[in-house]
């Protein structure tokens, strides 16, 4: 009798010393713990996640995971047709007064925001032969790219220009003549400036 109340004494004890170690093995079989690597540093999976193993040991800092980011929203600019097209007079490249002022905004507005793009096509009316109003057009198309360029830097990698001549009339003022059909094909005399720009706004 004695002997069997000195094993239970000892069972009991021993149970103790046991029951520790016991629930922190459970825990570690019962949940996918976060892996760390040997200098402490938690270990990611390619995604950004914690990488979890229940035979590690448990460690509770990926509750702690990447701070919530502000939201951006990424809104894409339009200008104007009209603020972006420059006319020109009858059979010149050079550009008027009132034409400068009108790249002059232009100029800031590529200076103010994340430019992603930059066309610049030079056009002509419908006088004269495809040859010469090719060459027109491409005069043109300079000499816009020459001013912007005077006024604020454009990444040759994002800037296309290019004369087309007359592709693209506007308007054919047909069975007019003579002056009169200079001055209504004017609005064909152009270069248009196409951008494309982002601006960034936090939520």
């Amino acid at each position: 009798m004695k002997n069997n109340y000195s094993t239970l004494i000892k069972s009991f004890l021993f149970a103790l010393l046991l029951a520790p170690f016991s629930m922190n093995l459970a825990h570690a079989y019962s949940t996918q713990d976060v892996v760390v690597s040997g200098n402490g540093d938690k270990v990611r999976t390619g995604s950004g996640d914690c990488l979890r193993s229940k035979w590690d040991v448990g460690n509770d800092r990926c509750i702690d995971e990447q701070e919530p980011q502000p939201q951006i929203k990424v809104v894409r600019k339009v200008i104007g047709m009209d603020e972006r097209t420059v006319y020109f007079n009858f059979d010149s490249s050079v550009i008027t007064e009132d034409e400068k002022h009108k790249l002059n905004a232009l100029a800031h507005t590529l200076k103010e925001h994340n430019i992603k793009a930059v066309k610049i096509l030079g056009f002509t009316d419908r006088i004269g032969s495809d040859a010469y109003n090719y060459a027109l057009s491409n005069k043109r198309a300079d000499a816009v790219k020459n001013y912007l360029d005077s006024k604020v830097s454009i990444d040759s990698s994002i800037l296309i220009e290019r004369g087309l001549g007359k592709q693209q009339q506007i308007k054919s003022c047909d069975g007019v003549k003579g002056k009169e059909l200079i001055n209504c094909l004017k609005p064909n005399r152009r270069v248009v400036v196409e951008v494309d720009y982002l601006d960034k706004v936090s939520n």
